[in-house]
């Protein structure tokens, strides 16, 4: 009776990790599945972005070049500025690069943000400044 109890219990022993090992192995395949399409989507309109400048720096166009380069930050500094302003970040890389951003801004103060953009980075840089 006892050799009977021991295998049953090697073999819900056997079916419940099966199970850990291949639900979690399902979980991370869909979590992949639905992640891959916004990073594609993310890595194009990179892509994109970067031809573009190429091809502004390469037929001499360096203002658009800049323009668009400083729109961009603008874009990347509200990203991050939401995140940053609905919760107190830690994390050093996001802070040091909005830090980084604000350091530009400050030195070449003549670009001035979109007005849809400008009050979400305006209180970034200056939550960062605390």
């Amino acid at each position: 009776m006892y050799k009977n109890i021991f295998y049953y219990l090697i073999a819900g022993i056997v079916l419940f990790l099966s199970g850990i090992y291949f639900g979690h192995d399902k979980g991370l395949s869909k979590a992949s599945n639905s992640l891959t399409p916004i990073h594609d989507e993310s890595v194009t309109i990179r892509l994109k972005n970067e031809i573009k400048l190429l091809k502004y720096i390469r037929s001499g166009e360096a203002d658009s070049a800049k323009e668009m380069l400083e729109s961009l930050v603008d874009v990347d500094v509200n990203s991050l500025g939401v995140n940053v302003l609905k919760k107190d970040t830690t994390d050093k890389n996001i802070i040091g690069a909005i830090k980084e951003a604000k350091e530009y801004r400050d030195k070449y103060p003549d670009h001035k943000p979109n007005k849809v953009l400008s009050k979400t980075i305006e209180e970034t840089f200056q939550k960062i400044s605390k």
